[in-house]
């Protein structure tokens, strides 16, 4: 089913747009949340939780892209359950993503919170409309979904090393990118 008719059955508030989005996106969010959490039991809640927020959110909103769209609601649970469950200390996987990001970010602040606010959100998002596709996938794998650089390169057919020293210089470009914008980092 394409997401075009699980967003119908959402609308219809018809109780199979869960199932259907479950099937179809289901263990791709498991994976997210497991990334976040380590944990299958919680991951698996905030899978449930997010399922949840997609039942009250659809109408009225209007997802265009289904599964960006519930990844955000996915990751968003799960951070904010790490943060409870770890008094405010992310996982080792999300701390060490986050830190490489703090240089390009901020000189102190908080990088979870910089990278949420809206204006640091644009900069970004223009930032990889104007990267490579391959560069923005390695980018997004490992600072939005949390993929060790293994596993990105594994998915893409490099090396470890490749994917640190791409990596390394995206952050180089983003900290261009946001100080020509006028963002200090």
């Amino acid at each position: 089913m394409d997401d075009e008719q699980i967003v119908k059955l959402f609308y219809a508030r018809s109780e199979s747009a869960i199932e259907a989005l479950k099937e179809k996106y289901g263990s791709r969010a498991t994976a997210v949340a497991m990334k976040i959490l380590g944990n299958a039991q919680d991951a698996e809640e905030t899978v449930n939780d997010a399922l949840h927020v997609l039942w009250q959110q659809i109408p009225p909103e209007k997802p265009r892209h289904l599964w960006a769209y519930f990844s955000r609601v996915v990751r968003n649970l799960g951070c904010n359950r790490a943060d409870y469950r770890t008094a405010a200390r992310r996982q080792e996987s999300c701390q060490i993503c986050l830190s490489e990001l703090e240089d390009c970010l901020s000189a102190g602040g908080d990088p979870q919170k910089i990278f949420e606010s809206r204006q640091i959100t644009d900069a970004i998002n223009r930032f990889l409309d104007g990267l490579s596709k391959e560069n923005r996938m390695i980018f997004v794998r490992r600072y939005y979904y949390f993929d060790s650089c293994q596993e990105i390169g594994r998915r893409l057919g490099m090396s470890r090393s490749t994917v640190n020293t791409r990596l390394h210089r995206l952050r180089q470009q983003l900290r261009q990118a946001l100080q020509q914008e006028g963002i200090s980092v």
